[in-house]
């Protein structure tokens, strides 16, 4: 596990210790054999698999949230939502880590290097409502190149592009954000922008394609503005809503 030369047997093991404890949990005096479960999850962590790693997180700190470092688990959760670009989860995973811990350095490190990302998204976004959107571009594409998965940047890039008549290019990247993760709720807004763009191309049957998949995909989207303006491009297009 160290040099990561056996990674898969190390998980392998992990995965066998991680079988007994749910066959078998320890009570409170063997609370020792937690540990194993909270290293297989930093293997995944090291082995660059974000998403398992996540998944494994949560099931630890169901089974064991008084672990006996907690903070050092939740900085470690929220290393891997940062490497997804999920800032405002990581966010909360590092604030969590040094409310249990105030002087944890690493936490404090990586909050900060989220509120750095995120400060240059805030100022494209302050750029693009000053109508300085070449300037806002140059913002996002320096974003993209250190979180080219945190999907408002992405979105606001295509939006750009299209507000300055470059559709084939706010295209590829409307394109590139749903293939990101189609499952977010954030794809609403992107796939409902996309439509309107190829609407505005005469594009009309991959636009409505693009309106149903929004109103099969969420039911019961939270955002009432956006799903009504679906609807009605749906019917401005001829499809019933």
């Amino acid at each position: 596990e160290q040099d990561m030369t056996h990674y898969r047997e190390a998980e392998l093991a992990y995965d066998r210790v991680a079988l007994l404890l749910r066959v078998e949990p320890p009570g409170p005096t063997e609370r020792a054999h937690y540990p194993a479960s909270d290293f297989r999850v930093l293997l995944l962590l090291k082995g660059g698999e974000y998403e398992r790693a996540l998944r494994a997180f949560d099931q630890f700190l169901d089974v064991s949230p008084d672990f006996y470092a907690p903070e050092r688990v939740h900085n470690a959760r929220g290393v891997a939502l940062y490497a997804l670009d999920r800032f405002d989860a990581a966010v909360a995973a590092f604030r969590k880590a040094l409310e249990i811990d105030p002087d944890y350095a690493e936490a404090r490190f990586n909050l900060r290097s989220v509120y750095t990302r995120l400060s240059t998204y805030n100022e494209a976004v302050a750029l693009s409502r000053a109508g300085r959107d070449e300037i806002a571009l140059k913002r996002l594409a320096q974003l993209r190149e250190f979180a080219p998965r945190f999907l408002p940047g992405r979105r606001l890039e295509a939006q750009t592009l299209a507000r300055l008549g470059r559709k084939q290019e706010a295209e590829r990247v409307y394109r590139e954000i749903l293939a990101l993760d189609p499952g977010d709720p954030l794809t609403y807004g992107v796939r409902l922008g996309l439509a309107r763009l190829l609407a505005e191309e005469g594009r009309r049957v991959e636009a409505l394609a693009l309106c149903r998949e929004n109103l099969e995909r969420f039911p019961r989207i939270a955002d009432e503005r956006a799903r009504k303006a679906t609807e009605a491009l749906l019917v401005e297009l001829g499809g019933a809503p």
